[in-house]
């Protein structure tokens, strides 16, 4: 069951956040964008945690056949 969160923002940052959720715009209300803005913080965390995670087996000389850019990708 989703739950609500309520935030105050700076008017400037509401409008921003307006603009962006406006319907003409990929989203189409403020929640679409703000789910969307944590999505992309959420992904990124997780690629920095395997980059992490490959740097820490590097260093205790555990090589792998993998690339970087395996690493990488979430």
């Amino acid at each position: 069951m989703p739950s609500s969160l309520h935030i105050s923002l700076p008017d400037e940052m509401h409008r921003f956040v307006q603009e962006r959720a406006n319907g003409t715009h990929i989203y189409a209300t403020p929640s679409e964008y703000i789910r969307s803005l944590i999505r992309r913080e959420i992904e990124s965390d997780q690629a920095l945690q395997k980059l992490q995670r490959g740097m820490d087996d590097f260093k205790n000389g555990q090589f792998s056949e993998k690339s970087f850019d395996d690493y990488i990708k979430p």
